[in-house]
């Protein structure tokens, strides 16, 4: 009998054992916060739940464990003023930790009683809203936007638009893999640009949207590129130019253009970070993307080559809207040309004969009146923004067209062409040799 007793309260130890070890082992903590991760909405506080629990310990019906509070702990942090290095370097590590410890009372199962649920969601709540507060202030958005906007101009923009560099600017461009490609000289025109930031962070830390006011990246470079271009036409012997000093010339016009659009204002971006990513050296697609639009490079490799394809001598001045040779007499003719940066040089030439009947120039956004007499004719179309007379014509940066036969009719009508330099005109054009305007 006492052999059987002693059975059976090993049997019924073993038991509650076995059941506490199944208790132990069906509460799934992380897959209990990921729950309540997606029945809330604040993203927030959604955000603490999502990155789940460290160090879980249970004792006497008390569950402790530590959340991640994404309160960046500012009072802790470095003077900023002081080192901006450490003081990004701490915001990080502290945006990462798991520093919100919650000790809650549990159910026989193991799961956070009624009162541990509320004292679980109190502790989040609070520590969502700290951190919100934290990153919704102005050390934060400084921390940030000076890391991905980095001011680099210490002073008003010389002729050059660039100024001064700012002292903890080349430090920025040389740290950060974003910005690998350039230096921080070729660098400096489009952050001299910005302005205006703030950090929206209703969306929470994995949607923060820094907004600014800063150039097109890709606007910018073209239209340096095209201003070096025209700048560069002008000087004889252009293309025995070095790429450096092709270089040097198209910083210069980078400057300008920079200045020119931060007197004006730039419009409104935005890019969307993640702190994350950011707490990896990472600062997103969107902000990438922004950055690779900056092609400095490819820009620069092609009016290099469009520079050393220049004639060796500088452009003409342009000659005045109107007709240049040929004919005065015949049908009138009206000729549109948008104000689009390119003047037009047009031939009306004998659809049968070939022979040319009249020259015409037109200015951008110039009209040119003409007379051509009765019969069929092609038109060579040549647009461009540097003239090198009727020879060289727009040079190698030239667009080059012809058109199908027109019929001018008598003079009891009126013809009126608007050109486009590739489409939407009203003639069908077609790419022609720059060779067939000079026979």
């Amino acid at each position: 009998m006492r052999k059987m007793i002693r059975l059976s309260l090993i049997l019924i130890l073993l038991m509650c054992l076995g059941a506490g070890f199944a208790r132990a082992e069906a509460f799934d903590l992380d897959a209990y916060l990921t729950d309540l991760a997606e029945k809330t909405k604040d993203p927030w506080q959604k955000a603490i739940y999502a990155d789940g629990a460290r160090d879980a310990e249970e004792e006497n019906g008390k569950l402790t464990f530590c959340l991640r509070s994404f309160n960046p702990q500012l009072k802790t942090l470095p003077v900023y003023s002081k080192d901006p290095d450490a003081w990004r370097e701490a915001f990080l590590e502290n945006i990462s930790a798991f520093t919100l410890q919650v000790t809650v009372t549990v159910d026989a199962d193991g799961r956070p009683d009624a009162a541990g649920l509320k004292k679980l969601k109190a502790a989040v709540t609070k520590a969502a809203s700290d951190a919100k507060t934290a990153f919704g202030g102005k050390a934060v958005l400084t921390g940030i936007a000076d890391m991905l906007l980095p001011k680099s101009a210490s002073k008003d923009a010389d002729a050059s638009g660039l100024g001064e560099l700012h002292p903890d600017y080349r430090d920025v461009i040389d740290r950060y893999a974003a910005f690998s490609d350039l230096d921080a000289v070729q660098f400096a025109p489009l952050f001299y640009t910005l302005t205006r930031q703030s950090l929206a962070v209703k969306d929470g830390p994995h949607a923060l949207e820094l907004r600014y006011k800063g150039a097109d990246p890709a606007g910018l470079i073209q239209a340096a590129r095209q201003s070096a271009y025209s700048r560069l036409g002008a000087v004889y012997l252009a293309n025995a130019m070095s790429s450096d000093e092709i270089e040097r010339v198209f910083a210069e016009e980078l400057g300008k253009q920079a200045a020119q659009i931060k007197k004006k204002g730039p419009p409104a971006r935005h890019v969307i970070l993640d702190v994350d990513q950011l707490a990896d050296g990472d600062f997103g697609e969107s902000y990438q993307a922004y950055i690779d639009a900056y092609n400095y490079h490819e820009a620069l490799d092609e009016l290099v080559w469009d520079v050393w394809d220049l004639p060796d001598a500088p452009p003409q001045p342009m000659p005045k809207t109107g007709r240049m040779t040929g004919s005065t007499s015949g049908t009138k003719v009206i000729i549109n040309v948008p104000d689009d940066g390119f003047a037009r040089y047009l031939q009306f030439r004998n659809a049968s004969t070939d022979k040319k009947v009249i020259e015409v120039f037109i200015r951008s956004g110039g009209k040119a009146t003409v007379y051509v007499p009765k019969g069929f004719y092609y038109l060579l179309i040549a647009s461009g923004s540097s003239w090198y007379g009727t020879d060289g014509l727009f040079g190698d940066e030239g667009v080059y067209s012809v058109t199908d036969r027109e019929e001018i009719l008598s003079k009891s009508y009126y013809h009126t062409y608007t050109l486009e330099r590739v489409r939407d005109g009203n003639l069908s054009i077609y790419g022609a040799d720059p060779d067939r305007f000079r026979k």
